[in-house]
């Protein structure tokens, strides 16, 4: 059955269908229509498929985003107090953790089920959230 609602078809061909059923004839469809058909569903597909993996990779990189600073706090909060080059001993830390993560010694999500053991804190998905945005929580 040929869905005459769809946005592939042409506003003609619609047309040309809707008359066609009264009638009980049969369609005939140019192999050209058809392939053109198939290549828009296709690039249909693969936008769909392309915005769901930068979706992903943006998810997955907002979490090592806060994942990363807030465990180097947790770890190293005796040592960033002390005020002279605070910020470059910072972001040292940060990259240092970032790099483990990038050699894939940690994964992201062992620093989230560190950071929940021993600091209470829990990053929500926003999937789970009404609002749709990301969410750190202490428990």
């Amino acid at each position: 059955m040929i869905d005459t609602t769809g946005s592939l078809l042409s506003r003609q061909v619609r047309r040309k269908i809707e008359r066609q059923k009264n009638k009980n004839a049969t369609l005939t469809v140019k192999p050209e229509y058809l392939k053109d058909l198939c290549s828009q569903a296709v690039q249909q597909e693969a936008e769909k498929l392309a915005t769901h993996a930068k979706n992903e990779a943006v998810s997955r990189l907002f979490e090592e985003l806060i994942a990363i600073p807030v465990m180097v706090i947790h770890d190293h909060f005796g040592e960033l107090m002390k005020k002279d080059g605070r910020e470059e001993r910072f972001a040292e830390m940060c990259l240092e953790l970032y790099d483990t993560v990038e050699k894939g010694f940690v994964t992201p999500a062992e620093l989230r089920q560190c950071l929940f053991e021993e600091a209470g804190v829990r990053f929500k998905h926003p999937s789970s959230l009404a609002s749709g945005r990301k969410e750190a929580t202490k428990v």
